[in-house]
C-alpha cells in the first residue's frame, strides 16, 4: 500500500505526435521534490507519469487499485487540466475515501474552477513541499487542521470554496531534498538529466506566469548544492547531459560563471544545456558556460519587431539578442531562439520584420523555433484579453498547446495565424538536417528544439 501517489497527467492525445517530434521530454521535477520530502519524512510514494508512460484511463485505475492511496497528488498544466480532472475522478471511482488534490501552474491561478468539480478535494497553489506535507499530516495522520494550512484551497462543508492565505515563497533553497529521481523511468526521457538551480523570475513578459508561480526574485541554490546534487546523479543514475530548466540560468552572472568556474575544476566531463535571456549574458558568462561543457543556450526572442518587444514588456532589444546570439556562436556554443506569434499588436510588417529576423539568425548559424501566443492563467495576457485587443475563440484548454490559435487579435483572425505559423514553422525548419524523428543523442547535441512557449507552464507542481 501506498500512503501518496502523486501523478503526472498525458497531454491530450492529438498534442502527442507534436510534442514528442519536436520537444525535449523531461522528467516531471516538481512531483520529483514533492516525493523526497515526503519520503524523508517517512511517507510511502510512487510517482506515476502517465504521458512517457503511455498510460490511459484502465491503467492509472490498475494503478490506484493495487497502490490503494491514501492521498493522490495530480500535478496540472493548462494544457493537461481536463485530464487532471478525469483521474480526479477515476480515483474517487476506485475508492471515495481517497483524498484528491491538484497542484500547478493551471491549479494555482484557477483554484475555484477546480474545485468546482466534486472529485477535487484540495488545491495547492504555488510551491507545494510544504503544504503537501503538512495536508498529510492532516490526512493521513489526523493531525491539524486543513483550514490552517498556508497555500490551500479547499471546499467547505457548506459548498464554499475557501482559499487560505498564499504561503511565503521558500527561502532557502538547499534546505530541499534533490528529487526523488529513483521513482520514475527516467531511460524513457530524451533528457533526464533536468536540474532547477534557481526558482523565480525578474522579467514581466505579459504571456508568462513564472512571477505568478514562483515570485519575482531569483532565489539561487549555492553552487556547491548544484554541484553534489551533479555528482549525485553521475555516480547514482549514470547521467552526464543536464538539462538547467531555470527561467532565466543567468540571471546573476557573477554566480553563473563561479558556478561553471568549479564545475569546470572538478573535471566530471559533463555536457548541458540551460535557457536564459539576451540581456544576462555577457562575452565572460558564455565562454565560462562553453569551457564548462554548455553546449547549448536558448534564449527567448519572441518577435523581430522592436516596437512588439516593448509593448509585450520582454525588456531586451533585438540589437542586444543578434549580439548575445554572435558571442554564444563565437564562444563555441549552440544558439536556439524561440518565438512566439501573433502578439497583441503584431501586424502584417512586425510579423516580417520577424520572419526577417529569424531568416538573419539561421543564416549566422542559429536554430530558431515558433510557438503560438496562448493566453495562460496567471498572465497579463490572459486577464487583460480584450484590452490588448484579442479575442478567446476557444476556452478547450485541451487546445493550449502551442500550436493551435485559440485567440484571435485586432489585426489577424483565426485563418491568418494559421498561415503565419505555418510560414514561420516552415521558415525555422528551412535548411535542418533530419527535421523529422531524431535519436536522443541528436535531440541532445545536433537539432534541439526546447521546450517553448510559457516556461511556468511545465510540470511545477
Amino acid at each position: 500500500m501506498t500512503e501518496v501517489l502523486l501523478i503526472q497527467p498525458p497531454s491530450p492525445t492529438p498534442n502527442k505526435l507534436h510534442v514528442k517530434e519536436s520537444l525535449l521530454s523531461a522528467p516531471p521535477i516538481a512531483l520529483g521534490y514533492l516525493a523526497s520530502i515526503m519520503i524523508g519524512e517517512g511517507y510511502s510514494v510512487e510517482i506515476v507519469d502517465m504521458e512517457i508512460l503511455e498510460m490511459g484511463a484502465a491503467g492509472i485505475r490498475s494503478r490506484l487499485e493495487e497502490e490503494k492511496p491514501g492521498l493522490v497528488g495530480i500535478s496540472t498544466t493548462t494544457l493537461t487540466y481536463r485530464n487532471a480532472l478525469r483521474i480526479a475522478a477515476i480515483v474517487k471511482e476506485v475508492n471515495p475515501m481517497t483524498v484528491t488534490l491538484l497542484g500547478g501552474p493551471h491549479a494555482t491561478f484557477a483554484a475555484d474552477d477546480a474545485l468546482s468539480h466534486p472529485q477535487v478535494d484540495f488545491v495547492i497553489r504555488g510551491e507545494g513541499e510544504l503544504v503537501l506535507l503538512e495536508l498529510a499530516r492532516c490526512v493521513l495522520e489526523e493531525k491539524g487542521d486543513p483550514s490552517n494550512i498556508r497555500g490551500l484551497s479547499m471546499r467547505k462543508p457548506d459548498g464554499k470554496v475557501v482559499h487560505n492565505p498564499r504561503r511565503p515563497f521558500l527561502h532557502d533553497l538547499d534546505t530541499l531534498p534533490f528529487p526523488a529521481w529513483h521513482l520514475l523511468p527516467l531511460h524513457l526521457y530524451s533528457a533526464p538529466g533536468l536540474i532547477i538551480t534557481g526558482r523565480g523570475c525578474e522579467g514581466s513578459c505579459i504571456f508568462c506566469a513564472a512571477r505568478g508561480i514562483a515570485g519575482g526574485r531569483y532565489r539561487m541554490r549555492s553552487v556547491d548544492n548544484v554541484l553534489r546534487e551533479i555528482e549525485t546523479m553521475i555516480s547514482a543514475l549514470g547521467l552526464h547531459f543536464f538539462f538547467f530548466a531555470d527561467d532565466t540560468f543567468t540571471a546573476v552572472p557573477e554566480r553563473t560563471r563561479a558556478f561553471c568556474n568549479e564545475l569546470k575544476q572538478r573535471d566530471l566531463h559533463t555536457a548541458w544545456m540551460c535557457e536564459t535571456r539576451a540581456d544576462t549574458v555577457d562575452r565572460a558568462t558564455l565562454q565560462a558556460m562553453a569551457d564548462a561543457g554548455c553546449k547549448v543556450v536558448q534564449f527567448g526572442a519572441e518577435s523581430g519587431s522592436q516596437k512588439i518587444l516593448d509593448s509585450i514588456n520582454k525588456g531586451i532589444t533585438v540589437a542586444k539578442l543578434r549580439e548575445a546570439v554572435r558571442t554564444a556562436l563565437e564562444a563555441g556554443l549552440s544558439p536556439t531562439c524561440s518565438f512566439m506569434v501573433p502578439h497583441p499588436e503584431d501586424t502584417w510588417e512586425t510579423v516580417e520584420e520577424t520572419k526577417a529576423l529569424i531568416r538573419e539568425l539561421k543564416s549566422m548559424g542559429a536554430r530558431t523555433a515558433v510557438s503560438l501566443t496562448t493566453p495562460f492563467p496567471g498572465t497579463y495576457l490572459a486577464s487583460h484579453l480584450s484590452d490588448l485587443g484579442m479575442t478567446l475563440i476557444s476556452d478547450d484548454t485541451d487546445q493550449y498547446n502551442f500550436a493551435t490559435p485559440v485567440i484571435e487579435t485586432s489585426n489577424f483572425d483565426v485563418w491568418d495565424i494559421r498561415e503565419i505559423y505555418m510560414d514561420m514553422v516552415l521558415l525555422c525548419l528551412e535548411g535542418s538536417e533530419g527535421s523529422g524523428r531524431h535519436d536522443d543523442q541528436k535531440i541532445r547535441d545536433d537539432h534541439i528544439n526546447v521546450i517553448g512557449g510559457d516556461k511556468s507552464e511545465r510540470s511545477k507542481f
